[in-house]
Formats: structure tokens, sequence, C-alpha cells
């Protein structure tokens, strides 16, 4: 079925355009009127079962500048005609900084990403997304991990790197019982997200806004009170409590049975001050592991 067709311009108009499909399940269709410079992140395609988009370049460009990603095609059927996608970086997320740091994400599709089947936690989050591509060409595009948090001894418990959001640091607190001193615990931060914007939460802070239309928000910080919220659109999680845990980022976050804050489809791992042992493979804790971005 016929769905809608647009006349795009503009950066501004085309994230606002792929927000407006997120879940349809028409057949869509995107025509380019002239060149593209991206001053955000695009949005991530994400349509409905049995959605489709068609985008004609119409011969023009769309360019990152050398610091922003190109498409990320979360689910849903994409065709891409006659069009060159030139200078574009994926930049995984960098690890935050802490006594006990985080790692950076992975940086993956510089110029276009395709998610396939994905599950987390046993939910099935996406099947896949199928994407054509009819004279595109790429040209300086990259992809580059991020960068792993550093050692430092007034930190705290870093959340890991996402899909371009940076896992969330925590900074020491003074004693406020009265006991005087500074013996106050440090907050453990969330991981980082899908997007430049989805940080992960620092001291008292909830996770910053991603780039999936539709998608739920990155994980709160557990447990619940003292906790900070993710942020929208799987973004970056959330500062957590100490003693406790910083939300993951990323889609379909949760927190694992033995109290870890664990990333999603593109998120990083939550930091953990809960005093206990990391998991087997190292996965949310002390510092957050990166995401896979």
């Amino acid at each position: 079925m016929s769905g809608t067709t647009f006349s795009v311009g503009s950066a501004a108009q085309l994230n606002s355009d792929i927000d407006l499909l997120a879940g349809s399940t028409l057949a869509n269709t995107i025509n380019l009127t002239g060149a593209i410079s991206l001053s955000a992140d695009l949005e991530g395609v994400d349509l409905g079962a049995g959605g489709s988009l068609v985008i004609n370049g119409g011969g023009f460009s769309i360019d990152g500048g050398g610091t922003r990603r190109g498409f990320l095609v979360f689910s849903g059927s994409v065709v891409f005609n006659n069009v060159t996608i030139q200078n574009t970086t994926a930049k995984g997320g960098a690890g935050a900084p802490g006594s006990y740091a985080g790692g950076g994400g992975a940086g993956l599709g510089g110029g276009l990403f395709v998610a396939g089947l994905n599950v987390v936690n046993g939910v099935t989050l996406t099947t896949g997304a199928s994407v054509t591509l009819n004279n595109v060409n790429f040209t300086n595009t990259q992809a580059i991990g991020g960068a792993g948090g550093r050692a430092v001894s007034s930190g705290g418990y870093g959340g890991g790197g996402g899909m371009g959001g940076a896992g969330g640091g925590t900074t020491y607190t003074p004693d406020v019982s009265g006991f005087g001193g500074t013996s106050s615990p440090w907050l453990p931060g969330g991981g980082g997200g899908i997007g430049s914007t989805a940080f992960g939460g620092a001291y008292q802070q909830a996770g910053g806004a991603g780039i999936m239309p539709g998608e739920p928000s990155g994980g709160a910080g557990s447990p619940a009170l003292g906790s900070y919220a993710g942020g929208g659109k799987g973004g970056g999680g959330g500062n957590g409590p100490f003693p406790g845990v910083g939300g993951g980022g990323g889609v379909g976050a949760y927190i694992s049975a033995s109290g870890l804050g664990m990333g999603g489809f593109g998120g990083g791992g939550g930091g953990n001050g809960s005093n206990g042992p990391a998991s087997a493979n190292g996965v949310g804790g002390p510092g957050g592991n990166g995401g896979f971005g």
C-alpha cells in the first residue's frame, strides 16, 4: 500500500521525515531536491513490519563533513537510488574515565549500517533490515573505534561507550554524613547509546537521547532509588546510586540477573558500583564494557 512521498532539500527535513516514518508499514518515498550537508546525526531508519522506503538521490550527495555517520537502517526494506554518500564517519563512543574506566565502543558502518536479526536478553528487537543499492557511491567514508577510558585516581565507575554515545563518568563527592573526611563512594556512570548525543549519565544525570525513533530509552540505573533515567530513542543509560549500577545504553538495555547494567543494541554497559565481581566475560563492571557500535 502506498504511503507518503517527501521532497527533501535539507538535513533537518531529512531527519524530520525519517522520524515521521518510524513504525510505518506502508511503501514510502523520499526524493532529494539538492545536496545535503549533515550538521547532526542522521536519524535511524526504523520501519514497521512490511514497511519500505525508497530514497531517490537525484544524483545529489549527502555529506557528513568528516564527523557525522551515514545511514543506519534498523528495520524494513530500503532502496537507495542515484546518490553519493561522502565524508561520513561512524565513531564509537569513548569509554568514561574513572578509577574503574569504561571501554570504548566499536565504530561500524561509516557510510551505511544495516542491522541483522538482533535478540537481546531473549527479546527480538528487530528481525533485520534489507537494503538495495542502485548507482550509489561511497566516498571517503570511515569507521573509527571509540577510545577506552583512562584510569584516574579521583574517578568512579565509568560507563562503556556505545554506537556513538560516550559512556558516563562520575566524580568523587565529599562525605556529607557529618563524620567528616571524604569517604563518600563514587556513583556508577551509564553506558553510551546510539548517536553522538546519546551519552551515558554522569554524576546525578540522566542519559542523553539517541537517534532511533520509535525505540525505547536506554536503561535506568539500579536500584531505582537514587537512579536516573536512560535517554530516549535508544539513548545512553542513566547514572546509578552507590551501591548500585549505571544503566546500559542502546535499544533493549536491561539489568542482568546478577545485577549488572547491560547494554542493548548499540549500547555500552553501565559502570558497576555494587562492589560485586564482574561477570565471567567482564561485561558491566567494574567499569562498563564498550558496545559493539
